[in-house]
């Protein structure tokens, strides 16, 4: 019943607003029902996972913290650095197209066949383009030497570089765009390895993964300054920068995990030296060594010197315990405390402790 002095309009809308809040109330009511009826055993096992994490985090802190192993970390990932640097922004002097002119004599020795031996080229008048692709005969006593001829050899500028990609497969003129193709093909196997790297680690370890990565690059540093012709040239270009791809995967995921929390991100960006002194010394070697296949040979030596260093690390505590691996995450703890001077840890607190999730395990 409306009341005499009340509005009709009025009292329906009083009454949803009523409608509104007891509905409110209800599904308030409801949802702190669902929380509380949460099994106890999941709350308590999301409780158990993260005070593990801490546990685990505080024990790498105090035993990976400064010290003789964090600089030994440091000096191996910076040694190790050093090669995918330098074979990746060696590209630039690999591929380096210098100052070319036509060679006349080998393109018209080239130009000899039974049809026009009898022709003598020296009577005609002889005509380079502009852009020493092709010759032009003319004015020939032998009609069938007449015409526009493409160059088939070239001399090439040594005064900075004596031998490159380009002057050796003589990647000029026609050829010019697959100049190209060495540097494509080389991040199209670096897209390739960083992926398949970071899954491989997971599985065999960080330590082996990185010993193999450095092998990988330093092998076909090797085998890009000697393969014959330029397709393998081009196959070899994929799996060095699948390996290139690999160590720096491999040597950053293992720096994060050696490193305590409030020194990582220096150290990380500290482990990137070693990118910046291989584009120095591809630098450097070109002066000394005007050929890239020498350039490429120094820096495979290098890289062997990294895969030499690399068991010195041992492998990761963190990767150790994620693959239950309990005993030996424990001695590789201790053996990190004993080079940095430190207690050796209670390994006892590792068993049913679960690592956080790193760099290349998210």
């Amino acid at each position: 019943m409306v009341q005499p002095n009340e509005d009709p309009a009025e009292s329906t809308v009083n009454k949803k607003l009523l409608l509104e809040e007891e509905a409110k109330k209800t599904e308030e009511t409801g949802s702190s029902q669902d929380a509380n009826s949460l099994p106890k055993d999941s709350k308590e096992e999301d409780s158990d996972t993260s005070n593990h994490k801490l546990q685990l985090e505080d024990l790498l802190d105090k035993v990976c913290g400064p010290g003789r192993f964090t600089c030994l970390l440091l000096v191996i990932g910076f040694i190790n650095n050093i090669c995918p640097g330098a074979v990746s922004l060696g590209h630039a002097l690999f591929l380096y197209t210098p100052k070319f002119l036509c060679d006349v004599n080998a393109t018209l020795a080239g130009l000899a066949s039974p049809s026009n031996l009898h022709g003598n080229s020296n009577d005609c008048d002889l005509t380079v383009s502009e852009d020493q692709c092709s010759l032009t005969l003319s004015n020939c006593t032998a009609s069938n030497l007449l015409g526009q001829f493409a160059c088939t050899a070239w001399s090439f500028d040594s005064t900075h570089l004596a031998v490159t990609v380009v002057t050796r497969f003589m990647l000029v003129c026609d050829r010019a765009p697959l100049s190209r193709l060495p540097a494509t093909l080389y991040f199209v196997g670096f897209l390739i390895g960083s992926t398949s790297y970071g899954l491989f680690s997971d599985k065999i370890g960080r330590r082996l993964a990185l010993l193999i990565a450095t092998l990988h690059l330093s092998l076909f540093a090797f085998v890009l300054a000697v393969v014959p012709t330029f397709p393998l040239l081009l196959a070899a270009e994929v799996l060095a920068g699948a390996g290139t791809a690999g160590v720096i995967t491999v040597s950053c995921a293992l720096l994060v995990e050696l490193t305590p929390r409030r020194l990582r991100s220096q150290l990380l960006f500290n482990g990137s030296h070693g990118w910046c002194m291989g584009i120095l010394t591809i630098g450097l070697a070109a002066w000394f060594m005007p050929d890239y296949r020498h350039q490429l040979a120094a820096a495979g030596c290098i890289g062997l010197l990294g895969a030499i260093l690399s068991p010195f690390l041992g492998e990761s505590p963190r990767w150790l315990l994620a693959t239950d691996r309990h005993r030996q995450a424990g001695r590789a703890l201790i053996r990190i405390a004993g080079l940095n001077r430190r207690s050796a840890p209670n390994v006892e607190l590792l068993q049913g402790l679960t690592p956080p999730k790193t760099a290349a395990t998210a």
